[in-house]
This record gives structure tokens, sequence and C-alpha cells, in this order.
């Protein structure tokens, strides 16, 4: 979310920065980093355990709305920032979608299953996405992020 911020802060080109931070999300998914849905795939989640991670989910995504309001609200770049930070976590929805309409429906949507895998397959592999990397290079991340934003 703050890359994507970021990108939106330093390009003002709506459709730039709409490709850019759909771009960088994939980018940053091949990097070691947090995953909810680590121990299973969404579409394998019980209720309860989806009903967790969509809580994480949410929390997370209003926890980096936050601090991108805080960052740009009185500034002349909110706008930019806001759309680079949605557009920055979009090609997440598909994904929880998909979740939610199996735990809660018993159903997949094909079109929301094919780009899960191929979402999934975009990611690091598990055996590489270690917690003490995945902390490592979030932080790195956020810092790199915060001088774009802030230099």
């Amino acid at each position: 979310m703050l890359i994507g911020a970021a990108i939106g802060a330093k390009v003002h080109n709506f459709w730039a920065v709409i490709i850019l931070a759909l771009f960088s999300h994939f980018l940053l998914d091949r990097l070691p980093h947090w995953e909810y849905a680590h121990k299973t795939h969404l579409h394998e989640k019980s209720k309860k355990e989806f009903s967790v991670f969509a809580l994480q989910g949410m929390v997370d995504f209003l926890i980096g709305l936050a601090i991108v309001v805080w960052l740009f609200w009185t500034g002349p770049l909110r706008w930019w920032a806001l759309v680079g930070a949605i557009f920055g976590m979009l090609p997440d929805l598909p994904m929880f979608l998909l979740g939610f309409t199996y735990s809660l429906f018993g159903r997949k949507i094909k079109i929301l299953e094919k780009y899960y895998w191929l979402h999934h397959k975009n990611h690091i592999p598990r055996n590489k996405n270690t917690p003490g990397w995945g902390v490592i290079t979030e932080i790195l991340v956020v810092l790199v992020a915060l001088w774009v934003i802030l230099g």
C-alpha cells in the first residue's frame, strides 16, 4: 500500500499510477513478506478460519489506509497517493473474493480460481518465505516507500 502511495505521490498521470501500482504489487509479491494465508489456501479455509483471516486483512488494510491518509491528507498529492495505494492492494481483492465465496457458500468461481492460482504462483515459494526474511524485507520496503514519499 505504501509503495502504491509513493508511486501516486511521484507520478501524476492517472493511468500510469494505476499500471505502476498494479505492477508493483506483483513485483513485491516476489519478495519474502508476511502472509496471512500461509498454511492453507484461501479456498481451503473453514468459515471460522476465513473469518479470522478476513478480520486480520481488514485491520491490516485499515491501518495501511490510515497511515496513507495521515501522510497525505493535508497535502496536494492526497488523491494521487490514495489511487496508488488502492491499486497497489487491488490484486489481492479477487483472492479474497474467492475465499469468501468458497468459505461461505462452498462454491468456487472459475475465473477467480484461475486468477488465484496465477497470483499464487507469482508469490515467492513458501520454502523461501521465512518469517525472518519476511519481516526484514517488509521493513526495507516500508523504509524505501517512506524515503520516496518524504524525500
